[in-house]
């Protein structure tokens, strides 16, 4: 977007027709808040797409000079952005529900935890059912859990 003088905006701002609000190019996709440079991920998207088998952290970093942390960061961006949208079908139909507590027993606890309960006056370990896990699932008939 060009400044009423000609001059290029330095942050590459954009404005929203719509709500009138700025943005940049980075925002809603895997560049957001990223200090990396869009050069660098324009090539790392371009190597993973353009290679068989995709490419390396340490061959991005090669590459365009970043450190190996941003370029694993970088490239595992990329990736979770390649993925296929997993989220599974609504229910529909008949639904049951089923709902269990998972935990070990109280007496199975460590040492230390015991002689501590009993440094506080307890004979016995106190039933403590609140420290189960709850797992609760859900299936439609005829279906997947």
């Amino acid at each position: 977007m060009l400044a009423k003088d000609g001059t290029r905006n330095t942050r590459f701002l954009w404005k929203c027709s719509g709500c009138k609000r700025q943005f940049t190019v980075r925002v809603g996709t895997v560049m957001e808040d990223s200090p990396i440079p869009l050069r660098h991920w324009c090539y790392a998207i371009w190597a993973a797409c353009a290679g068989k088998k995709g490419v390396s952290a340490l061959q991005v970093e090669r590459q365009t000079g970043l450190s190996y942390k941003s370029a694993l960061y970088l490239m595992h961006r990329i990736r979770y952005g390649m993925t296929p949208n997993r989220e599974p079908p609504k229910l529909t139909g008949i639904v049951e529900a089923d709902e269990t507590y998972v935990g070990g027993k109280t007496a199975n606890r460590p040492r230390a935890e015991r002689l501590r309960l009993r440094a506080l006056g307890h004979k016995r370990m106190p039933k403590q059912d609140n420290d189960k896990m709850p797992v609760v699932a859900l299936v439609q008939r005829g279906g997947d859990v």
